[in-house]
């Protein structure tokens, strides 16, 4: 038959606390008995805590934390309707202990063995990253050491074309940071230059003119490169493209692109019209009698006015 409770008015019991085990259980308990009950039950809280990875180990931690609060006495005698005294706790306690022990070793050496996977796992990565480090180390030394010799022989001229664009392959092979492909783009540039100014310098215009409209490609506003262009230019005959390469240098502050400007292209005088000069050094548009009458009389009737232009504008 089931108990249900307070199914007899209060005044009418004659033995009002004999089923309720759960107040007695309590009252008999001692003070020390709920601290330290309660003691375990706060750590077994904290141990599932600890142990939330572990769902099963952490839902029995709570569940035997529960059962250690003297608070949650009467609940328990009451859902499961017999009396929760010190024996049987002792009882249910001795059979939880086994599980939860073997699960609580069982899982300490799972995470120990993981935690020493993950040592040798970061142990070795940070074994690679030193050799690495070292080979990458090795690398750049290398590299440099490389586009030295590469400086070195071409200043020499013990470089053909041909090595000397197999060696700038091998350099780009061996780069990998920007800073380190920018500086070999800027040693190709260096090498392109000289060897196109050597092209200028044999009278070689028109491989000039192509070998040089590349690097301004690259450097637009290099003043020698457009110097050398217009003087290519010059050489064959094509003064308009000379010129206009020679104001961009001079632009760019080229005083010598300056002197070769005026010689290809000087100034001009031509006459625009005529004008009446009078002896004292004045004009007068004046054509008739009494023209420059305040300026000491006409000496010029048919003074040429000039302007100043260049054959390429």
């Amino acid at each position: 038959m089931r108990y249900i409770k307070d199914i007899i008015p209060s005044n009418a019991k004659v033995l009002p606390d004999y089923f309720n085990g759960s107040s007695s259980n309590i009252a008999g308990a001692s003070s020390a008995a709920k601290a330290i009950g309660a003691i375990i039950a706060v750590a077994l809280f904290l141990f599932s805590l600890y142990s939330i990875t572990h769902p099963l180990l952490a839902l029995l931690s709570i569940i035997m934390g529960l059962g250690l609060l003297p608070s949650m006495y009467p609940w328990i005698e009451q859902k499961l309707q017999f009396d929760y005294t010190p024996a049987v706790r002792l009882l249910v306690y001795g059979i939880l202990l086994l599980p939860f022990l073997g699960m609580a070793g069982y899982y300490g050496k799972a995470d120990a063995r993981l935690a020493q996977e993950q040592l040798l796992i970061k142990q070795q990565q940070q074994r690679e990253q030193e050799i690495a480090a070292v080979k990458d180390s090795i690398r750049r030394d290398s590299l440099h050491t490389y586009l030295s010799l590469l400086k070195h022989k071409h200043l020499k001229g013990n470089l053909s074309d041909s090595e000397t664009n197999s060696m700038l392959k091998k350099s780009f092979s061996m780069a990998v940071s920007q800073e380190e492909k920018h500086e070999i783009t800027v040693i190709k540039y260096d090498i392109d230059k000289e060897n196109t100014l050597k092209l200028v310098k044999a009278g070689k215009y028109r491989p000039a003119v192509i070998s040089l409209t590349d690097l301004l490609a690259q450097s637009p506003e290099d003043p020698s490169l457009l110097y050398n262009r217009a003087l290519c230019y010059d050489k064959l005959g094509e003064q308009e493209g000379a010129v206009r390469d020679l104001r961009l240098a001079m632009r760019a502050g080229s005083t010598e692109a300056e002197k070769y400007h005026d010689k290809i292209n000087p100034e001009r005088k031509r006459v625009t019209g005529y004008i009446t000069r009078c002896c004292d050094g004045s004009t007068s548009y004046a054509r008739g009698r009494g023209a420059c009458s305040w300026h000491g009389g006409v000496c010029n009737w048919n003074d040429p006015i000039y302007e100043t232009y260049r054959k390429y504008e």
